[in-house]
Formats: C-alpha cells, structure tokens, sequence
C-alpha cells in the first residue's frame, strides 16, 4: 500500500473535481447504449454482496446516485448510504434513494449493518485506515464488508506507469497492493474472507485505456471523447489524442485477452475483497 497525507479518513481534493470532468454524465445517447453494460455490472456487485433477506440492513460508502441501493431496496433491504457529492445525491433522490454526505450521520450505538459495500470509494481517502475502523464499528457481528481499490500490483498499473488509468490523480490518494489492503483491513479488525483482482465492470476498459495512453502518449484519449471533454489544450495534445483514438480499436483486441490473463494469474487490475466481522451468528445471510 502506498499513501500520501494524514489525518481522518476524508477527501481532500475539492468538489468540484467530483462535480464535472471525468465525474460527469455520458451524452444521453450514450448513456442509453450502456445500460445494458450497467446492468451486468450491476449483477456482479450483487453477487458480490451475497444474499441479502428482507429486513437486513445495508449502507453504502460512496453510494454516487443510488443506484444500487435502489435495487437493494426494491428486494427487501432495508438501506443507508454516504455521498460527499451534492449533485450525486440530488440524483438519488430523484430515485427515492437518501443519502448524507459523510459517517459524522452515523451513530456506531443505534446504527448497526449486515453488509457495507465499499466499492472505489477508499482510494479517494486521506486516510483509508481510520475510514475503515469506523465502517467496522457500524458492523452487525457477522456481517460484511464488501471493498473494491485499484491494483498497483496489476499488469496495467505497471505496464501503463504514469498513464495508468487507475492512478486518477488527484482524485486517487492512496493505491492499494494486495498485501496492502489486507494489512489495512485486518488493522480495522475485519479479516480477509475472500479476495480477487477481476471486475468486468473495471477491468477491460482500465487496461485498454492505459494501453492506449501509453502507446500514443495521450492521456486517457477515449474517456475524455466518452465524456465529451477537450482533446488537448495545444497541437501537440490534440494530435496525441487523435493518435490515441486511432490506436483504440487494435489495441482493445489486445487488452481484453491480456487483462483476462493477468486477472487469472492475480494481477488484474481491480482488488476485491469480502470481509467479515468476527461475531456469532451471520446477520443478513
């Protein structure tokens, strides 16, 4: 695990930097396009998060606009989410979905959660450790903690370096290694149940885009044409940028098969680990 800075576990990059940019909405054309992509990312995180019964409770960390406690909700859990964006939460709550902008909501006496999902939330983070301390105070005995980071031991992350497409800076404060995530989670109290390193969700995408970042020297080229944001502020930049989208196709050929290898071999370029509270009894199972 590496990490820069100190203090409570808060963001300390401005808002505005979650407010547009790359945090922004795709055209609605595209945005229609892929949901059906949301919807198999949606069954993941699902899976993921295991068999919930009506009446458990759930709290997402980082719940963007609600979408997946909405579906929660609609089967019986009873759900609470955390979101330090204002417009993220004014989206879930056209979904029916209430969200407060930080844990100083949460009493660890009265509030007490079956699951908690923690999905590319800590990576954010001054400090992830004492984050996760206070997420495992709000666990029921039994529960579990669902986390998803980057991976800066993927074969992305070390074949893009500084164009990775998980590095995010200056959004991304800390980044994770296997043995660093779980040394942080095992320091919460919260042992290691199961970890991997592939998301569909995450994982082709991040390695086409940092191949082809790398290759043409263009920064993210694809996902700023994706979220209609300027190519390049000079010649130079723009003509990288071109040269990026031209070098998408070929080398999305080459990243799905790589990535799908690197996951195998445990180095793909998300980890996910499923932790669970010691305590008896298996609450919301």
């Amino acid at each position: 695990m590496e990490t820069s800075g100190s203090g409570i576990g808060r963001p300390v990059v401005s808002s505005d930097s979650y407010e547009g940019g790359y945090y922004s909405r795709p055209p609605v054309w595209l945005d229609r396009l892929i949901e059906p992509l949301r919807k198999v990312a949606d069954r993941g995180r699902l899976k993921r998060i295991g068999r919930t019964r009506p009446g458990s409770r759930v709290l997402e960390y980082g719940a963007g606009d609600g979408r997946l406690l909405e579906t929660l909700a609609a089967r019986g859990a009873e759900v609470a989410g955390v979101e330090p964006s204002a417009s993220a939460r004014e989206r879930a709550a056209e979904r029916g979905v209430v969200l407060i902008p930080d844990l100083d909501g949460m009493s660890t006496t009265t509030d007490r959660f079956d699951r908690i999902i923690c999905w590319h939330v800590l990576e954010h983070l001054e400090d992830p450790a004492a984050e996760m301390k206070r997420l495992a105070e709000l666990m029921g005995p039994g529960g579990r903690v669902i986390v998803s980071v980057p991976n800066l031991s993927s074969w992305q992350a070390r074949l893009g370096g500084d164009y990775w497409f998980g590095q995010d800076v200056p959004r991304h404060l800390t980044h994770f290694t296997p043995a660093g995530i779980r040394s942080l989670c095992e320091q919460a109290g919260l042992p290691v149940e199961s970890m991997n390193t592939w998301s569909l969700e995450q994982n082709p995408f991040g390695m086409w885009q940092t191949l082809t970042s790398r290759a043409s020297g263009s920064r993210d080229a694809v996902f700023k044409l994706i979220k209609r944001q300027p190519l390049g502020e000079t010649v130079r930049t723009r003509v990288t940028s071109i040269l990026g989208l031209l070098l998408a196709l070929p080398l999305f050929l080459l990243a799905l098969p790589l990535e799908c290898l690197a996951s195998v071999l445990g180095r793909g370029g998300t980890i996910t680990v499923i932790l669970c509270k010691q305590g008896s009894g298996e609450a919301g199972s």
